[in-house]
Formats: structure tokens, sequence, C-alpha cells
């Protein structure tokens, strides 16, 4: 009986094992090319989900719009779509749901900024640009860009976007310290520069950023910011006589008029 049970049993192992192996080439497919479509998206800064997203709604959204059309060439893809419309309440498990388009983020996030921490460490000496802004969410954003020099090239990558309610330079200094720590950038040995706007909190000569940095890494020069001081520059310029304040006071007023009426605005085009 225990051989005539094993000689049923075998020829089920290895369908079984061919059944799995299958299963794993087209969920390898399914993924690559969930990921080309995550790499588009995030190339042309486009967003991923709409507002329905139902597989009957005419706008489902970039992701699963795109989704579908492929599906049109991909075989396999067609194929696993109508096996989620089939299993209704098994949809949140997909490879295309809202928690794994935030993975698939995540990951290639993960994966391409490990790529950049490796290129500046090989490099070794770095520079850091830091600026603040307001955005329209009422939130102060902290962005970090890196500068660093691979096989005669100028790079410039941007590493990091920090959200902070406080901007002294005590509290950008400890933002800095944590992006360092989070991309192993050896900072106190291989900084050699660091360029920020002309605000107290980054410039001041004493509770500064630059000042805060300097005395851990005193190779770490400071220049102020060429975009802002260029800013600065022409602001001083036009204010600096009468004949500059009114030439620009009237294209303003001129602008406002223009662009204060349709009417206006298309006879300006026209004419």
């Amino acid at each position: 009986m225990k051989r005539l049970l094993r000689q049923s049993i075998l020829p089920i192992i290895p369908s079984l094992q061919c059944l799995k192996k299958e299963q794993v080439f087209k969920n390898r497919e399914i993924v690559k090319q969930l990921i080309d479509i995550t790499l588009y998206l995030g190339r042309h800064g486009l967003a991923f989900r709409g507002h329905r997203e139902g597989w009957y709604e005419q706008n489902k959204g970039n992701f699963k719009d795109l989704i579908i059309l492929i599906s049109k060439y991909s075989p396999i893809m067609a194929q696993y779509i109508t096996e989620i419309k089939m299993q209704k309440h098994k949809s949140e498990c997909s490879f295309i749901s809202w928690r794994k388009q935030n993975l698939l983020i995540d990951t290639i996030s993960e994966c391409i900024v490990t790529f950049i921490d490796e290129e500046i460490v090989g490099a070794r000496f770095f520079s850091i640009s830091i600026d603040s802004t307001f955005d329209i969410s009422r939130k102060e954003q902290v962005s970090f860009v890196i500068r660093y020099v691979q096989n005669d090239t100028i790079k410039e990558r941007f590493i990091a976007l920090k959200e902070s309610s406080n901007t002294r330079g005590v509290d950008l200094a400890e933002l800095f310290y944590s992006v360092c720590t989070d991309h192993n950038l050896d900072w106190k040995h291989y900084l050699i520069g660091q360029a920020y706007d002309g605000a107290a909190s980054m410039r001041g000569q004493y509770t500064g950023l630059q000042s805060i940095i300097n005395e851990q890494n005193t190779s770490a020069v400071y220049i102020w910011c060429w975009a802002h001081r260029l800013n600065l520059v022409v602001i001083d310029a036009v204010s600096s006589g009468n004949n500059a304040m009114d030439l620009f006071g009237n294209l303003e007023q001129i602008f406002d008029f223009v662009c204060s009426s349709k009417k206006r605005v298309s006879l300006y085009e026209k004419n």
C-alpha cells in the first residue's frame, strides 16, 4: 500500500513544482512592468492615483490607466487584470493596490538613494547646498543638495527634503546631522563646501548653520549662494535711480492693467 501510495503521489510533485515556477515567472514579469510604469510616472512628475479608481470608471488614475494600456500588448498583464476583476474581495492583496504602489515607490527610491550614496562615498569630497521654503501646505520644507566630482564630471544630486517647524541655526544643524547619518556621509572629514542664502540662521557668524559646521570642520568653506546674491544685486540695481524705478514701476502697472481683464489680454496678444 505504501508503494502504491508513493507511485500515485510522485507525478503530482513535479507538476506542482512546474506550476510554482510558472507562477513565479508571471509574477516577475508583472512586477517588471509595474516598475517601468512607476519609473515613467516618477520621471514626469505625474500623480499615481485619481479620485475614483474603479475598473469601470472612465478615468482610473494614471497608474491603473497605464496598466490597462500595457495589458493590450501584454498577455500576462491582461490575464492578471482579469483575475483581479474576478476576485473582488482580494483586490487589496494584488500588485496594483495603493499599498503596493507605495511599496514600489519606496523601494525604487531606496535603490536610487543607495546608488547616489555609493557615488558620493567613492568621490570622497563633496559640498552641500541647503535651502528652505514655506510651501502651499503651510509647512517649512528644507532641501538638501550634494555636489561632487566623478570622472571629471560635476554632479549635483537632490538627496533629501525634510520638514522643520524651526529654522534656527541649531535646528538646521540637527537636520544636517541626521541627513548625513542617513546617507553615511563623513562630513567632518570630506565636506569641503557649503552654500546657503543670506539668512541669519544660515550664514550667521556665531549661531548660523555655517558657523556651527565650521566649528567641527574648518575645511567646509561657506559661500553665499550666487543665485540669491544676484537677486539682491538686481533688486538694488533697479532701485538705485529714479529712471529705473519709473521704468519697472510702469512695467508692473501695465502688467497688472493688462492681466486683470480677459478682454485686454486678448487685445494685447492680438496686437
